[in-house]
C-alpha cells in the first residue's frame, strides 16, 4: 500500500482505538446507562408488588381514581424501556468524541459537602428544564406526535414512567445530564444522581402515597399526587419534583393535588 495513503488511515485507526479505549468511556456513559436501567427496574418492581398483590396498607394509600391493569402497563413499559435504553449506549458510543470533553471525570472524588451541593443543583436545574420541556411537549404537534404516548394512561403505575416516545426520552436524558455537564461532576455524583432521578421518576408515577418514603423529606417535594394529578388533568403540574415553576407561572393544581393526597392521609402546606 502506498505509504501516503497508509499513514493517514493508520493515524485515524489509532485515534479511534485510543478514543473508545478511554476508561472514562466505561465509567461515564456506559456505566451510567446501565445504572439508569437497573435502578429504574428495581424501583418499579418494588411498586409493582403493591400493584399486583394489593396489600391492605397499600390499598388504603392509593391515590388512583380508576383501577389499572398492571400487567398491561408492564408489558407496554418494558417494551418501550428496552427500545429507548438501547438508544442510550448506541448514542453515547457515537457521541463519545464529544462527551469525553464534557467535564464529567473519574479523578479525585469530591467531599460530602460538594457532593451534596452538586445533587441539590441537579435537582433544581433538572426540574426547571423538565418544566419547560414538558410545557413544550403539551403544545400542538409536539403533543400529538410525541407526548401523547406518555398520556395514554390516565392513571399510571411506576413502570409507566418509562413509557415515552424516543424523542421525549432524548430530551429528558439531556435535561438529566445538563447539571452534571455544567458542573463537570465526578462520575460518583453522576451515578448517585441517575439513581435518585430514576427513583423519583418511578415514585412520581407509582400511584401510592407512602408516608415513610425518604423522598418525602426533600424540601417542597409533593410526592406522587403532584404528577398523578397532571395525568388526570394535563393542564396543571408540569414540574417533576417541586412546585416552584408551576406556582410562578400559574399552572399549579395544588388544591386538587391536596384532595388526591388527602385520601392517603397527607395534606400539602
Amino acid at each position: 500500500m502506498d505509504p501516503a495513503f497508509h499513514y493517514p488511515l493508520q493515524r485515524s485507526w489509532n485515534y479511534l482505538v485510543q478514543t473508545w479505549a478511554d476508561p472514562l468511556f466505561q465509567a461515564f456513559p456506559l456505566t451510567a446507562a446501565l445504572l439508569s436501567v437497573l435502578s429504574f427496574l428495581a424501583f418499579a418492581l418494588l411498586y409493582a408488588i403493591l400493584d399486583f398483590f394489593t396489600p391492605a396498607f397499600a390499598a388504603s394509600r392509593s391515590i388512583r381514581k380508576i383501577k389499572i391493569d398492571p400487567g398491561e402497563q408492564w408489558k407496554e413499559g418494558i417494551r418501550t424501556l428496552a427500545t429507548n435504553h438501547a438508544l442510550l449506549p448506541a448514542g453515547a458510543t457515537v457521541l463519545w468524541p464529544l462527551l469525553r470533553h464534557s467535564g464529567i471525570h473519574d479523578g479525585p472524588a469530591p467531599g460530602i459537602p460538594i457532593f451534596a451541593l452538586h445533587i441539590a443543583f441537579f435537582l433544581l436545574l433538572d426540574d426547571f428544564l423538565f418544566y419547560w420541556v414538558h410545557r413544550l411537549l403539551h403544545v400542538g404537534v409536539f403533543y400529538r406526535k410525541i407526548h401523547a404516548k406518555h398520556h395514554e394512561h390516565r392513571d399510571v403505575s411506576a413502570v409507566s414512567a418509562a413509557y415515552f416516545h424516543p424523542a421525549e426520552y432524548l430530551l429528558l436524558t439531556l435535561s438529566t445530564l445538563a447539571g452534571p455537564i455544567l458542573l463537570g461532576t465526578h462520575v460518583y455524583c453522576l451515578y448517585a444522581w441517575v439513581i435518585l432521578r430514576q427513583w423519583i421518576a418511578a415514585e412520581s408515577h407509582c400511584g401510592y402515597y407512602l408516608p415513610w418514603n425518604p423522598l418525602n423529606r426533600l424540601p417542597f417535594y409533593r410526592g406522587p399526587g403532584f404528577h398523578g394529578l397532571h395525568h388526570e388533568k394535563p393542564g396543571v403540574n408540569f414540574g417533576m419534583f417541586f412546585p416552584y415553576m408551576d406556582r410562578l407561572l400559574g399552572t399549579d393544581g395544588k388544591s386538587r393535588a391536596r384532595n388526591l393526597l388527602w385520601t392517603a392521609g397527607k395534606t400539602l402546606k
